[in-house]
């Protein structure tokens, strides 16, 4: 929030009489107070048949919570579901997510986040849409942007705490080009790769999550 403040100069005579104040200041100041929280992404997806929400903020200020709000085809408006406690005090990027398992199959609901300060300050996120199809049981991994050019987001969610995946990509041939192993927490994790230089052309992501031993392959595009 920006505030501007403007600088009159007034004339006083000898009697202590002022002169009517110009109607243009001498100079104005524009004072920028920082949002409480700046967000780096949002992102929306389907986990056994509910809707994930994650985010990532990459600065926090006096932040005191994140309110999330919900509307669907047959709402009237957004309405409050959930209240997300926030770091208040932040240089580095922090992870969050919630998972909302009041929905129904088949139905389209559009989703907002409201960043609320300590002084009760607020700012709002874009909204995020998803249609529920339950048509997989899981969907616990999501790859995107998928072409991919500079880098490949892998975002996966699990119900186990101090667990590991391991990725890799693979061409065509079957040679490994990239190997990576990251601790999870429980809810969202997000792995970003960098792909700059790869060839373009078609790629294998596999995966597998060391607790829980499941595993999987994802096939992406570079461009």
């Amino acid at each position: 929030k920006d505030t501007t403040y403007g600088f009159y100069s007034v004339a006083i005579d000898s009697a202590t009489n002022v002169e009517g104040a110009p109607s243009v200041a001498d100079k104005a100041i524009t004072i920028s107070t920082p949002l409480p929280i700046v967000i780096k992404n949002f992102f929306l997806n389907e986990y056994n048949c509910s809707a994930f929400l994650s985010w990532t903020t990459s600065h926090e200020s006096n932040s005191s919570h994140i309110d999330i709000y919900r509307t669907s085809t047959n709402a009237n408006g957004f309405q409050k579901i959930a209240t997300v406690q926030s770091a208040g005090q932040s240089s580095q990027e922090k992870m969050y997510s919630y998972i909302d398992k009041d929905v129904k199959e088949n139905t389209t609901y559009e989703y907002q986040l409201q960043f609320v300060d300590i002084d009760g300050r607020i700012s709002k996120s874009d909204s995020k849409i998803i249609t529920l199809d339950c048509s997989n049981s899981n969907n616990s991994i999501h790859v995107f942007p998928n072409p991919a050019k500079n880098e490949l987001n892998v975002l996966y969610v699990t119900e186990s705490n101090n667990s590991e995946i391991e990725i890799a990509i693979y061409d065509l041939t079957g040679r490994k080009i990239i190997s990576k192993t990251q601790s999870l927490n429980n809810g969202g994790n997000l792995i970003t790769l960098d792909v700059s230089k790869l060839s373009n052309g078609i790629y294998f992501l596999h995966y597998k999550d060391i607790d829980s031993m499941e595993s999987g392959s994802v096939k992406f595009e570079k461009r």
